[in-house]
């Protein structure tokens, strides 16, 4: 299996994700990212007025299955969380795993199967923290998280300060405390 860094995301040869996802300017050195460039201006020529008219994703069933294939995964069930990458890849025109590929080896292909899959959704960031394996893509949280385990809860979404004016005994998790 070969693999490459395209865009800043790593993928393997074949990877229709890579084809749908990315366009190469042929003139520039450059690559761009599709999902989001249908923009459209009011003003024309001018272009002041950016209209964004893609439909911007939030929640795919993909994000959900790989969620999934985690969840499984951490409950013992290599098989179910196989399949589930599996589907996912093959819909992208990937091989299936072997069934060799077990344990951590078996973790690791599932978050890096949820970040190719999901890139540039706004998922990347906190599925990094969670599952452990930001430090591996910012040097900034070294040391501040194992896997699973991200310190002082900065792996939960912080609570948005306007809910503690109807509930002044909730408390802000103690990582987002003061940062927000």
């Amino acid at each position: 299996m070969n693999t490459e860094t395209y865009g800043g995301v790593y993928t393997e040869d074949g990877d229709l994700r890579k084809d749908i996802w990315f366009y190469e300017d042929p003139l520039l050195p450059m690559i761009m990212l599709k999902k989001y460039a249908n923009i459209t201006y009011k003003d024309g020529d001018v272009r002041r007025d950016p209209r964004g008219s893609n439909n911007l994703l939030v929640f795919r069933l993909s994000d959900i299955m790989l969620l999934r294939a985690e969840a499984l995964f951490n409950l013992n069930d290599e098989s179910g969380a196989r399949n589930l990458v599996n589907k996912v890849r093959n819909r992208a025109r990937l091989e299936s795993l072997d069934n060799a590929v077990t344990g951590d080896e078996l973790y690791d292909y599932t978050v890096m199967e949820r970040q190719r899959e999901t890139f540039a959704e706004g998922h990347a960031f906190w599925d990094l923290l969670r599952t452990g394996y930001i430090d591996y893509y910012n040097s900034v949280f070294t040391g501040s998280v194992t896997p699973g385990h991200a310190k002082f809860g900065m792996n939960y979404w912080p609570i948005p300060r306007i809910v503690f004016k109807d509930n002044l005994a909730m408390k802000q998790t103690p990582y987002w405390n003061g940062r927000l």
